[in-house]
């Protein structure tokens, strides 16, 4: 009842954002993979309709990696993320799902994305290197996502520092709570492997930055070349 539920409520949402979609062909029906998208606006709506897409069109249902935030928060939204399959971030617990064969979402840019000024709207952040490193130890394929249209429909003044309920903790200072009706288009971009590197690489620092910094600038352009051929963005 639930799913059924969930699903509905989330295709709501993708008609309200007009999605347009490609490269789904590059999600692999079976097998372990990550899939890395930019992080954008400062709500939690990127990560649930790629979500839905990946189920709606290939069947498979893909575990969030989320901010420990949303764990050690308040006990009712732990209890909401467990109930949604939202799992802590760490690379220990992103190796053992993907050695499990299973389709892992997560941001590498964290907090730093979503809840950037939207005056830095598409400039990614730095990236961490738990995902390259997840990579290297479970041998998965990383499958980069860029998501176009989210940066407009979350605007944001940028974040404050909220250690006093979370060390650590950040919270964005949105300008709008509810949506703008902009227009989405998610892209899948070719899956990048790295099985080919040598067994101990993940530990191999330079290694792991180098291979993150090359991927962000990958999808920094690919993001650039969204923008570029864009023509409107709420019409």
């Amino acid at each position: 009842m639930l799913e059924r539920i969930l699903d509905e409520a989330a295709e709501l949402v993708r008609h309200y954002f007009r999605i347009s979609v490609e490269g789904l062909e590059h999600v692999p029906v079976s097998g372990a993979a990550l899939i890395v998208p930019n992080h954008s606006g400062f709500g939690a709506a990127d990560a649930l309709m790629i979500a839905h897409l990946v189920r709606r069109e290939k069947g498979r249902v893909p575990r969030i990696l989320a901010h420990r935030a949303f764990f050690e928060l308040f006990e009712p939204l732990r209890r909401a993320s467990v109930a949604f399959g939202l799992d802590r971030v760490s690379v220990a617990r992103g190796v053992e799902l993907l050695t499990d064969e299973q389709l892992l979402l997560l941001f590498p840019e964290g907090e730093s994305g979503n809840f950037k000024p939207s005056t830095r709207r598409y400039h990614l952040q730095p990236f961490h290197t738990g995902f390259v490193r997840m990579a290297l130890l479970s041998g998965a394929p990383i499958v980069p996502c860029v998501v176009i249209g989210a940066e407009e429909a979350q605007l944001n003044l940028g974040s404050v520092d909220a250690s006093r309920l979370l060390e650590g903790l950040r919270l964005p200072v949105p300008l709008n709570l509810f949506p703008l009706p902009s227009k989405w288009r998610i892209r899948f971009l070719e899956p990048i492997r790295l099985d080919h590197y040598p067994p101990g690489s993940a530990s191999d620092r330079a290694l792991t930055h180098e291979l993150s910094v090359e991927i962000q600038i990958a999808m920094q352009r690919a993001i650039n070349g969204e923008l570029g051929q864009r023509k409107s963005v709420y019409f």
